[in-house]
């Protein structure tokens, strides 16, 4: 199954309680077998996209990192 979830902060953005459940929960999802694809608040230094841990992460341009906007 392809999955995409909405986060408005990941890791990238702050460490805290929501940022690692979004990623455990992602991760979960990737090792039984799923595609998944984060799109979340821009990068703080500007990357627009990465891979980690079998997880597609797209970060929106024109936001306030962990911030809705």
């Amino acid at each position: 199954m392809r999955i995409c979830m909405l986060a408005r902060s990941i890791p990238a953005h702050a460490k805290g309680g929501l940022e690692d459940h979004t990623m455990m929960i992602c991760q979960g999802l990737v090792q039984k077998g799923h595609e998944v694809t984060v799109i979340t608040t821009q990068h703080p230094q500007g990357k627009e996209y990465e891979v980690i841990d079998g997880i597609e992460i797209y970060y929106t341009k024109g936001t306030i990192p962990g911030k809705y906007s």
